[in-house]
């Protein structure tokens, strides 16, 4: 039997929806694109108002749905003469990594993307050349990375922390500590702004074990040791509006089709990831107090580290005694034995101290975190 391993910290394609020219496609079931009436069987009558054509939906694999939809919109006036607005007809599907079965870990990819071609193409719903299936419009794009924690407590404890780092953008955040259910989301999908985009942290071994578990169950057999501590951030481009802003802001190269959007490399679909995150984290930048000496300056940063982290007037005082600067240094040799100096105390605290040694083995996976979403807070 075939294992897969999960690669880690590389961003993929976990889903999209892709508009393709209704005039490229040949029908097969002629459902798709039937408008249809409403029958009420308690009075036996008929709606008069035809409505428009429903998705057809496929439940054929475990776990996994396919919606493909016929819809016709506005897209505009090629000039103000113009009485009515040009109409846009497509047909509309969701790629989902779930197609891959086996392969799900992967994510869309162009080594991938014609096994899903086929897929959709076996449904006999429609038809389009792969060429046309390539060169389609690709819309509200879920971007994905994976990462392994120690546990469900330490992912939870950086969450917290992410959570706190948002403040006034704290109400867009929504925590989730429930059973099989651990994670943090940054707005709704619906509401998304260019600004303000959906993103959700989440444990994803109990994803796979709660809402995808028919899926975990039939096609992620070999992945049950592999799964354990796994953890997903994921983000959403969601329209047109939103991807200009982040070819503007040169976060990702310009694209328009399926074929451009398979081609940007990795490192791109990175930085989107850190940008998504980084809009809803506040900076809190150090200002300095004019008028201080160098070594008053590195007195009054420990001693608001020292608040932050709960210590008493008392307690702060009484470490004034192992801190001596000499004035007549350097302002560079200063710097060199106040490190010194901070870091002995460093040392010593922690090895003294059980309650602060776990506490700084913590701060140290937390920081880990950040820098995994691509947080780099200010000191």
């Amino acid at each position: 039997m075939q294992k897969y391993n999960i690669k880690t910290n590389i961003p993929k394609y976990d889903s999209m929806s892709l508009q393709i020219p209704y005039n490229q496609c040949e029908i097969i079931d002629h459902e798709l694109i039937q408008e249809y009436v409403k029958y009420f069987p308690k009075i036996n009558k008929y709606s008069q108002v035809l409505e428009k054509p429903k998705a057809i939906t496929i439940t054929k694999f475990k776990g996994i749905t396919i919606r493909i939809l016929f819809n016709e919109t506005n897209i505009g006036f090629k000039s103000k003469y113009q009485k009515t607005p040009i109409r846009q007809r497509n047909i509309v599907l969701t790629l989902s990594a779930k197609l891959l079965k086996e392969k799900y870990f992967e994510g869309i990819n162009k080594n991938n993307i014609k096994d899903l071609y086929n897929e959709f193409m076996k449904f006999e719903i429609f038809k389009c050349t792969y060429k046309t299936f390539l060169q389609s419009l690709p819309t509200d794009i879920d971007i994905c990375k994976d990462r392994y924690v120690t546990s469900s407590e330490q992912f939870l404890k950086s969450i917290i922390s992410l959570q706190e780092q948002t403040e006034k953008n704290k109400l867009y955040t929504k925590q989730y500590n429930k059973i099989l259910n651990l994670g943090l989301q940054f707005n709704h999908r619906e509401r998304a702004t260019p600004t303000k985009p959906y993103i959700k942290l989440y444990f994803k071994q109990y994803d796979l074990q709660s809402k995808s578990k028919e899926f975990a169950k039939e096609y992620l057999k070999n992945y049950k040791s592999e799964i354990k501590n796994l953890i997903r951030v994921e983000a959403t481009i969601r329209n047109y509006q939103h991807k200009k802003r982040l070819v503007k802001k040169l976060i990702l190269p310009e694209f328009k089709t399926l074929e451009e959007l398979l081609n940007i490399s990795d490192s791109d679909k990175n930085k989107f990831l850190i940008e998504s995150i980084n809009s809803y984290i506040i900076k809190s930048v150090r200002v300095k107090t004019e008028g201080l000496t160098p070594k008053d300056q590195i007195i009054t940063q420990f001693i608001e580290q020292l608040i932050l982290n709960k210590y008493d007037y008392n307690q702060i005082i009484g470490l004034s005694q192992y801190i001596v600067l000499k004035n007549k240094e350097s302002e560079r040799k200063q710097i060199i034995n106040t490190k010194k100096l901070l870091t002995k105390l460093y040392d010593k605290i922690i090895h003294e101290n059980d309650q602060l040694r776990t506490q700084s083995i913590e701060n140290k996976s937390i920081q880990e975190f950040m820098n995994w979403l691509g947080i780099n807070k200010l000191a």
